[in-house]
């Protein structure tokens, strides 16, 4: 009697076997900055991200449980980083914050769209504001790379979606970041 195996079984087998490998190997080479897992955000480590985009920061502000960073980069572009649910200097999460100042056009079937379009952010509109953000979650780690990936893919988010969605109005001053 020949016994048939299932690809699929083999295949599955096949990589369990390897993720061991594969993830020791990167543990073991990879020690640089980038690979560093934070769970816990504070003031510094914002001020790094900030800094990976050539930007400033402009105006730094703290709490107990909180505290908030807004930057401006070469362009002028300003973004906030902001830690959320801190104790002792030390957070759980991180805020990846763009507001655009509006001239009062609010369309929420439009707003739908963008946030349809760019799931990966939340996009709100808070009385005259357009708001872009972008949460992390620092409980059970974030690597420095990803946070910086992170933090970019937010900036990304808030110029495309904000053309986006104001392009509706063709009215180059229909909006603008403060």
């Amino acid at each position: 009697m020949q016994t048939i195996i299932n690809p699929l079984l083999l295949l599955a087998a096949l990589s369990m076997m390897a993720i061991p490998t594969i993830s020791t190997a990167q543990t073991a080479s990879d020690d640089s900055k980038g690979s560093r897992l934070y769970t816990r955000a504070d003031q510094a480590l914002a001020r790094q991200l900030i800094h990976e985009f050539g930007a400033t920061v402009v105006e730094s502000t703290a709490t107990d449980d909180s505290f908030q960073m807004r930057a401006n980069d070469s362009e002028g572009f300003i973004f906030e980083v902001i830690g959320k649910i801190c104790s002792e200097g030390e957070c759980l999460g991180l805020v990846f914050s763009v507001t655009y100042e509006m001239d009062g056009m609010v369309d929420y079937g439009r707003l739908n769209t963008t946030n349809l379009r760019w799931a990966a952010a939340k996009i709100v509109i808070d009385e005259d504001d357009f708001i872009v953000t972008r949460y992390e979650i620092m409980d059970y780690g974030q690597t420095y790379d990803n946070l910086v990936a992170s933090l970019d893919n937010t900036l990304a988010i808030a110029k495309a979606s904000a053309e986006y969605y104001f392009s509706a109005w063709d009215d180059d001053d229909a909006y603008d970041w403060w």
